[in-house]
């Protein structure tokens, strides 16, 4: 998926899926509560199930592949 260059993919959680996101291209920060972590294209991160996160582009647009497993329905 891509977000836009200064937008937000917003707060949210996945109750039964784990989140595997690969970073493609681009930077910006990957929000879980209150922590911003800082992402750049290489990076990976796991959200296990039932975790609040959020993706916010920083001044490009940030490419994303996320696998979910088991698959969103």
């Amino acid at each position: 998926m891509r977000v836009e260059r200064n937008r937000e993919i917003p707060d949210h959680a996945h109750e039964t899926q784990w989140s595997w996101n690969v970073i493609l291209g681009g930077t910006g920060s990957f929000i879980l509560g209150e922590r911003r972590v800082p992402v750049e294209e290489g990076q990976t991160f796991i959200t296990p199930p039932g975790i609040h996160h959020a993706v916010s582009a920083g001044d490009a647009d940030i490419m994303l592949l996320a696998i979910f497993a088991p698959a969103l329905g």
